[in-house]
């Protein structure tokens, strides 16, 4: 178990990270989504595993490394939250 305020320091960051990856993904767009289906695999390769590492890398500094189920879904709000707003000004 973690400190309350470790959770509470882990879910504002998971969130934040949420639409950092929102931000990104909007922003690389047309890099993500190629034609050509091997440079697609390639570059969503590199980038899940550039945005895992960084993330689990900052989570290890904030709460040693520990993952909840939670997270997920704050994540996935964060990335949600922003991801119209992001979208229409990169993507036109």
């Amino acid at each position: 178990m973690i400190g309350l305020t470790l959770q509470i320091y882990s879910i504002i960051y998971t969130y934040i990270y949420g639409i950092v990856c929102s931000f990104l993904v909007n922003l690389f767009y047309k890099l993500l989504f190629l034609r050509k289906k091997k440079w697609r695999v390639i570059f969503n390769l590199v980038f899940a595993l550039f945005m895992s590492i960084i993330y689990f890398i900052l989570l290890r500094i904030i709460n040693n490394g520990y993952i909840h189920v939670y997270f997920l879904f704050v994540f996935i709000l964060g990335f949600l939250s922003l991801f119209p707003f992001f979208k229409s000004k990169f993507r036109k």
